[in-house]
């Protein structure tokens, strides 16, 4: 799930027509897939943090959502 610069530059564009939850949802499903196979790497968590600042949502987002996460009683580990 590496992204690179090229692959985000338009997310700013997009996020200007996105409202507040829509950009959240997106930020999500990435958090979502990253964490399907039950191992989030720090070069996931990364490029999910790149689309949300691009997106314009809080560095913090993702931090609380993998709490969320974990807190639900999942096998769900990071390899920070």
């Amino acid at each position: 799930m590496l992204l690179t610069a090229t692959d985000v530059g338009d997310l700013p564009k997009v996020a200007k027509v996105l409202r507040p939850e829509q950009a959240q949802a997106i930020s999500l499903m990435l958090l979502a897939l990253a964490a399907r196979d039950g191992v989030i790497t720090q070069k996931e968590i990364d490029a999910i943090k790149k689309c949300d600042k691009a997106l314009g949502l809080s560095r913090i987002e993702i931090e609380k959502a993998i709490d969320s996460l974990r807190g639900k009683g999942s096998n769900l580990t990071t390899n920070l």
